[in-house]
């Protein structure tokens, strides 16, 4: 009897047809009325001397011994190698096999897609996560991953769809690819859908060691998504570790501060801090910089302050431009 190259079962071709279409081989009163949970992968087949070969994985150990003897019975010139191992054992070959399998149909599977729907419902979150982290797929497959990720976001219990983990797993391979926009766009979306949980923002908080990247563009997301004060957050997390934002992100940051509703003095005084740390990560300001702090400093009615801005612009080897001006104007 010719034997699997994976060496975990053969069935002859009469026999796999049969267990496609396992309902028959089971009384559904043995389980108490429930319906044994039987889950056949017919992806990665075999084809030798007219036999086909199909991986069977059972979720449930006790069905997977009740099975054991009817298959005998049920053809008995078919020979089945099986290897008993304890229960943790074999849910860890499961999930190898399950993420091995996963991986195989984003790299070569002619409309992966429609495969992984047929999965989807029985991945777990450590095996999401692996895919997602995964370097080669970012490499080679980055779109197929993306697709993979909203599948997975769109499938799921909720309880597993609403984690952050999964997004930080893969926005680090997509930024260190420069697919600023996508990782952006991903992080607009969570954090909409995530408030007023914040769970992501908990998680950018409690890790102890992130990317520049991740961090620098979380910051800038959660200032778009009009959350000045968790953006703030992170960039104190930033200047703890002596990660530097870049220019824009700063701007960002402190656009939205001053720009806030309801507009408050203590956000200001902010905005001012945010400068001065910004000075000390070695971050070089220009005249956008300080046109949004005047406007900030107008806005909380400290014209003494704005003049100061303005007088330092001088410092930094920039000037007042027409932006400073009708600020004032305007004021």
């Amino acid at each position: 009897m010719p034997v699997s190259p994976e060496g975990d079962i053969v069935l002859s071709p009469t026999l796999n047809r049969d267990l496609v279409s396992s309902a028959e081989l089971f009384s559904s009163a043995e389980f108490g009325g429930k319906e044994p949970r039987v889950l056949v992968w017919d992806f990665h087949y075999f084809a030798s001397e007219g036999y086909r070969y199909y991986k069977i994985v059972l979720h449930i150990y006790d069905i997977f011994n009740y099975l054991l003897p009817r298959l005998a019975d049920y053809h008995p010139s078919n020979a089945i190698k099986m290897t008993t191992t304890t229960d943790a054992t074999a849910a860890a070959s499961s999930e190898a096999q399950l993420l091995k399998t996963v991986t195989t149909i984003l790299t070569s599977h002619p409309d992966p897609h429609s495969a992984l729907k047929l999965l989807i419902q029985n991945l777990t979150l450590p095996t999401v996560l692996s895919v997602l982290s995964t370097t080669q797929l970012h490499r080679t497959h980055s779109a197929t991953l993306l697709s993979f990720f909203h599948i997975f976001r769109h499938s799921l219990h909720p309880s597993l769809s609403s984690s952050p983990e999964p997004l930080l797993a893969l926005l680090p391979g997509l930024l260190v690819h420069r697919r600023y926009s996508s990782a952006r766009s991903l992080l607009l979306n969570f954090i909409s859908s995530d408030h007023p949980r914040h769970s992501l923002h908990q998680l950018l908080f409690r890790r102890p060691r992130l990317p520049q990247p991740l961090l620098d563009t979380s910051l800038s997301a959660y200032t778009l998504s009009d959350h000045p004060d968790l953006a703030f957050q992170l960039f104190n997390k930033m200047k703890r570790l002596r990660i530097k934002p870049n220019l824009l992100t700063c701007h960002s940051l402190l656009s939205s501060l001053v720009r806030r509703h309801p507009h408050s003095s203590h956000s200001i005084h902010l905005s001012k801090q945010v400068f001065n740390d910004s000075l000390k990560l070695g971050i070089t300001s220009n005249t956008t910089t300080f046109n949004i702090l005047i406007h900030g400093s107008c806005l909380d009615n400290n014209f003494n302050n704005a003049l100061s801005f303005m007088n330092q612009m001088t410092n930094f080897t920039c000037s007042p431009d027409n932006i400073t001006y009708n600020t004032f104007l305007d004021a």
